[in-house]
């Protein structure tokens, strides 16, 4: 991706070296995974329809 801004004071980064270390690299590649999402919801299967929450700041999820 090509980022245009820049983070906010309050955005949360983090680095995965320490969950990689623990648990290894994972098996499905991203792009395995967006297509087996894409995949999921063409063929009408159940979703949940809960907002994911990804806009929130305060962290009141």
């Amino acid at each position: 991706p090509k980022f245009t801004s820049r983070e906010a004071r309050t955005a949360l980064l983090s680095n995965a070296s320490f969950c990689s270390s623990m648990f290894g690299y994972p098996q499905t590649t991203l792009d395995e995974m967006v297509s087996l999402i894409v995949k999921w919801v063409a063929s009408g299967k159940t979703v949940l329809n809960k907002p994911t929450k990804y806009d929130i700041r305060n962290g009141k999820f």
